[in-house]
């Protein structure tokens, strides 16, 4: 799993990733979640401006090359836009939709 963190909340990366690596352990014992600095070759370390396509693109389509890389199909990923900006939400769901990939929403509303 891949933690995508924005600008705005990068700095808590390390610790919603440790948190989130200790709830899915017990149901896939090989998950590992990668935060947003192992992410290709883009230099995400200060986060992602969901507020900019291009680099929602970019940064998702590198995902998808590291995963592709390691034999994982781009069916086996999901997006999940929860949580995230409008336009930010859009624009993962449009680059997650081609081809054959997967996009989730948790909505919020009861």
């Amino acid at each position: 799993m891949t933690l995508l963190a924005s600008n705005d909340s990068v700095r808590f990366a390390p610790q919603v990733r440790d948190a989130f690596e200790s709830l899915i352990r017990p149901l896939a014992n090989d998950a590992q979640v990668i935060s947003i600095e192992g992410v290709g070759t883009g230099n995400w370390r200060q986060g992602i401006d969901y507020r900019n396509p291009g680099q929602v693109v970019a940064v998702l389509e590198a995902v998808y090359a590291d995963y592709e890389g390691n034999d994982i199909s781009p069916g086996e990923v999901i997006v999940d836009v929860t949580g995230g900006t409008a336009l930010g939400s859009v624009i993962a769901s449009m680059t997650a939709l081609k081809s054959g990939r997967r996009v989730q929403y948790t909505s919020s509303d009861s």
